[in-house]
């Protein structure tokens, strides 16, 4: 089999709510920069970052889509769901409203793409001296959507790589491309079993053998 033919590419979206930190955490591990000043994002950003699967040692290209969280940029943003893989949800330490609006945020993913290989990240854990959600909180909200915690600083550069290995290697575990088939509305899909005990573990990018096609959400 050639080389290309081996080709893995996994679309990711990160999303929630304006002010989380979404672009400072994919900056820091797309480019390994921190951007302190906040920059509001319009519609969307892109970025790129090739990985190694430590676990077979296969390359991984991850295509991050960084969306807005303002309401105002809704109806654009929703089309470039279209076509993910994986979706990263993100609510601050120190802003509670942005944890109780995840609910909204997995609906509105999942109404364009069905049910994706997904993530919950609680950013910010640097501030917990002013933190407005509690662990048991975002513990309790995890197993109810059935999702891995991942408690992130982006300043500190704390489990923001693990995030993004470990919605990789859950979209191959599920069979990659073919999984994203039966997830999608009314096929009947599976979906995503719980994880009982959401917490930090190693990140492991999406790898999957698509003979050199790329892995989307078929919607149209």
């Amino acid at each position: 089999m050639l080389e290309q033919d081996m080709e893995v590419s996994l679309k990711v979206i990160i999303v929630g709510n304006g002010k989380v930190g979404k672009t400072s955490m994919l900056t820091r591990f797309a480019k390994g920069l921190m951007t302190e000043q906040y920059k509001k994002t319009i519609g969307t950003d892109f970025m790129e970052k090739e990985i190694v699967l430590g676990s077979s040692g296969e390359t991984v290209r991850l295509m991050l889509w960084d969306t807005a969280g303002q309401e105002m940029f809704a109806g654009l943003t929703r089309n470039y769901y279209r076509g993910s893989g994986a979706v990263v949800y993100v609510f601050s330490t120190i802003d509670h409203e942005s944890f109780t609006q995840i609910t909204r945020w997995k609906d509105k993913v999942e109404n364009e793409c069905g049910e994706l290989v997904s993530v919950l990240v609680q950013n910010k854990v640097d501030l917990l001296d002013e933190a407005k959600v509690t662990s048991e909180e975002a513990e309790n909200l995890a197993k109810e959507l059935g999702m891995k915690l991942y408690r992130t600083s982006v300043k500190d550069n704390l489990h923001v790589n693990e995030v993004f290995e470990h919605v990789a290697e859950q979209y191959i575990k599920r069979g990659g491309e073919s999984s994203i088939d039966t997830a999608l509305p009314g096929l009947g899909g599976s979906g995503q079993s719980a994880d009982p005990n959401p917490q930090n573990v190693d990140f492991k990018p999406s790898t999957q053998r698509t003979g050199g096609r790329k892995a989307f959400c078929s919607i149209l």
